[in-house]
C-alpha cells in the first residue's frame, strides 16, 4: 500500500499533476509534497498511520483566546439536505479550539459555537483548550473524570491542564514491558512519556505546589474530551458527563441537520505547525478518532496553518466576498500563541496552478506566550519590589529569542500563582494597548505605574 495517501473529493474529478482541483474549487485542492509527507521508517507497523494533507478554513486565527459573539453570523441556509461531501475543519491552538462545516459540492462554510447551558446562553466562537482535573488526580490518574471548564463559573476543586498542543510531537503514549504489566488498564504512572506539564490552579486566587509529572496518555484524554464536545449530546459516548454543560452547534443549520451532517462526515482537516513530526499527526488523528469525529484514521488529514491562512483569504461561498487580486511574491504570517509560522509563496495567475511545493515554510519558536513573558520579565517586574511579587521567577529567557527550556520553566511558574497570573494579564494588556501613541497606565501595587512607548524598542 502507498505511504502517503490523500483524501479525494467525491463526485469531482482527481487533480493532475500536483494542481488545484480547478479555479472555483480553491479551497479543495489536494497539495502533494512527497518529500514532505513521507511516514517514517520507525512509524510503517502502523497501519492507520498516513500522513495527509488537504487545505481547509479554520474560521479563525488559531491561538486566539476563546471569546463571546452576541449574534451569529449570518450564513446561508441549506437549500436542500445533502449528506455528502461534508467535512470538519479543525483549528486546533494552543489556547483554543475553534471549527467550521464545509460542504465540497455547494462551497458553503458553516463555523461551529459553543453555547453554556449553564451560563445564561453565552455563545463562543471557540472553545477553551483546558480540562480540569480534580483534586485527588494525582492518586488514579488513569481513572481521573476529566471535565471542561465553564467561563465564568467557578471550577471545583482540581488543577487545570493547559497548554496541550505543546505536547502532541513529544512522541507516542506506551507502556514499557508489557510482560511485566497487569492485565487490567495500566495506571498513569505506568504509561510513558511522562511529563513537567503546565496546571493552573482551579480557583483563581490559590498557589499551587509543584506537581508530579503526568503521562502523555493523560493529555491525549484531555484532547479526546475537547473533540468530543463538537459532537451533539445524543451522539457521545455514556462516559460523557463532563461534556453535558457544553451544546455545540452551526451557523444556519438546525440541530437535527447539524446532527446529521456530523454522522456522515467524509473527512477531517487539522490545521497544523508547518515543523510538526509524524508523532504530532499520529496524536491528534487518534483523538480525532476516539471523539468519533469519524471511523477511520485515514479519512483525518492535516493542512499546515499559514497555508490555511492564506487560502482563507480566498474563501468563497461567505457574504460579501472579494477575492483579492493577489499575485506574485507572498509571505504569509500566522501568529499563535506557542511559534509563529511563515510561509513565502509566488502567487500565480489563477489559483488552479498553485500547487504545495509553491510554498516555502518556516517555524519559529517565538508566539504570544513569549511575548508576554518578556513583557513581564522586561517591562513589569522592575517596577515591583521582590518581596512583593512573592514570586521567584528564576532564570529569566533571553528577550526576542525562542529559550524553549528556560520560556517553559517560566510559564509553569506564573500559572501555579495569583501573582504570576497577574503578571501575564497585565502583559495581556499593554499588548493590546502596545500601540497607543501616549503610552499606557497599569495598576500593579498601590501606585500606579506609567508605561511609556519608548522603552519598549530598546527592549
Amino acid at each position: 500500500r502507498p505511504r502517503t495517501q490523500l483524501l479525494t473529493l467525491p463526485q469531482r474529478p482527481p487533480p493532475g499533476d500536483g494542481q488545484l482541483g480547478g479555479p472555483d474549487d480553491p479551497l479543495y485542492a489536494q497539495f502533494q509534497s512527497q518529500d514532505r509527507f513521507q511516514s517514517q521508517d520507525r512509524f510503517q507497523s502502523q497501519d492507520r498511520f498516513h500522513s495527509q494533507t488537504q487545505p481547509t478554513d479554520p474560521s479563525q486565527p488559531e491561538d486566539r483566546p476563546p471569546r463571546s459573539a452576541g449574534n451569529p453570523p449570518a450564513t446561508p441556509t441549506i437549500p436542500q439536505q445533502e449528506t455528502a461531501g461534508w467535512y470538519l475543519g479543525l483549528d486546533l491552538g494552543t489556547t483554543a479550539i475553534s471549527a467550521v462545516l464545509s460542504n465540497s459540492l455547494t462551497g458553503r462554510f458553516y463555523p461551529l459555537c459553543w453555547r453554556v447551558k449553564r451560563g445564561g446562553g453565552e455563545i463562543f466562537r471557540s472553545l477553551p483548550a483546558i480540562a480540569h482535573l480534580p483534586a485527588d488526580f494525582a492518586q488514579n490518574p488513569a481513572q481521573a473524570f476529566i471535565q471542561l471548564p465553564i467561563p465564568g463559573i467557578p471550577a471545583a476543586e482540581g488543577v487545570l491542564l493547559c497548554d496541550l498542543k505543546s505536547a502532541f510531537d513529544v512522541g507516542l503514549p506506551y507502556v514499557p514491558a508489557p510482560e511485566n504489566a497487569p492485565s487490567n488498564f495500566p495506571t498513569d504512572s505506568e504509561w510513558e512519556p511522562q511529563l513537567n506539564w503546565y496546571f493552573q490552579p482551579a480557583q483563581p486566587q490559590r498557589t499551587l505546589a509543584e506537581q508530579a509529572p503526568i503521562s502523555l496518555h493523560l493529555i491525549l484524554r484531555a484532547l479526546g474530551q475537547l473533540l468530543g464536545s463538537l459532537r451533539p449530546a445524543v451522539h457521545r459516548r455514556a462516559s460523557s458527563l463532563p461534556l453535558q454543560s457544553w451544546h455545540c452547534s452551526a451557523d444556519g443549520l438546525t440541530d437535527a441537520e447539524f446532527s446529521q451532517i456530523l454522522g456522515n462526515l467524509e473527512g477531517v482537516i487539522v490545521s497544523c505547525p508547518s515543523d510538526c513530526n509524524e508523532a504530532y499527526r499520529f496524536n491528534v488523528r487518534e483523538a480525532v478518532v476516539d471523539a468519533q469525529l469519524v471511523q477511520r484514521a485515514e479519512q483525518v488529514a492535516f493542512l499546515e496553518e499559514p497555508i490555511a491562512t492564506l487560502l482563507a483569504e480566498f474563501c468563497p461561498g461567505q457574504a460579501a466576498f472579494n477575492a483579492p487580486d493577489w499575485q506574485g511574491a507572498t509571505l504569509v504570517v500566522h501568529a499563535g500563541a506557542a511559534s509563529t509560522e511563515l510561509a513565502v509563496v509566488c502567487l500565480p495567475n489563477g489559483l488552479h496552478n498553485l500547487t504545495h511545493a509553491d510554498f516555502k515554510l518556516r517555524s519559529f519558536g517565538y508566539g504570544e506566550q513569549a511575548f508576554k513573558q518578556d513583557i513581564a520579565c522586561q517591562l513589569l517586574t522592575p517596577f515591583i519590589p521582590p518581596d512583593q511579587l512573592g514570586l521567584d521567577l528564576g532564570i529569566l529567557p533571553i528577550p526576542g529569542e525562542p529559550d524553549p527550556t528556560v520560556r517553559s520553566q517560566l510559564q509553569r511558574r506564573l500559572y501555579r500563582s495569583p501573582a504570576g497570573k497577574m503578571l501575564l494579564d497585565a502583559s495581556a494588556y499593554l499588548q493590546k494597548h502596545s500601540n497607543n501613541r501616549s503610552g499606557s497606565r497599569l495598576s500593579l501595587a498601590p501606585m500606579p505605574a506609567p508605561f511609556p512607548r519608548q522603552p519598549w524598542t530598546p527592549r
